[in-house]
């Protein structure tokens, strides 16, 4: 295997990634784990746009498949596990050139979430890594999937 270093651009704290398709080409989206941007890239490297400025908090990045408008959904706002207790799952779809972003749900201290299929019905299977917290360090109320 050969390995070739391209620095593509400049992120603070990129943490999520995805690849994403839409008008017959490839993307990859690149999300940050703090209070900052995503970024979609062409795979030739090149800066395409700015799907949004923030508010960041992004663990899980995943495009929804076979949608009629390009589909990308997103944790948003779990900056920690001491800063979760405001975290959703939010999509952006993208329409006449445009994203427009819409919460799909509010799931405190969401951090990942995967889209699977059976029996040609698609889920959303969503974890958290605790279910609430009284204070800094509280991990009384476990996780759910």
């Amino acid at each position: 295997m050969k390995v070739n270093k391209k620095v593509l651009g400049t992120l603070n704290k990129c943490y999520a990634l995805a690849q994403v398709e839409f008008d017959g080409k490839k993307y990859l989206a690149c999300a940050a784990e703090k209070e900052d941007p995503c970024y979609l890239y062409d795979y030739e490297g090149n800066f395409i746009e700015k799907l949004w400025d923030g508010p960041g908090g992004v663990m899980s990045l995943e495009q929804y498949p076979n949608q009629t408008y390009p589909t990308l959904l997103a944790t948003w706002k779990f900056y920690s596990p001491n800063n979760g207790a405001d975290s959703k799952i939010v999509y952006y779809l993208r329409k006449d050139g445009e994203w427009q972003i819409h919460t799909l749900c509010k799931l405190p201290f969401v951090h990942r979430f995967g889209v699977i299929e059976r029996n040609h019905q698609k889920y959303l299977v969503a974890c958290t890594l605790k279910s609430a917290h009284a204070f800094k360090d509280d991990w009384t109320c476990p996780g759910r999937v």
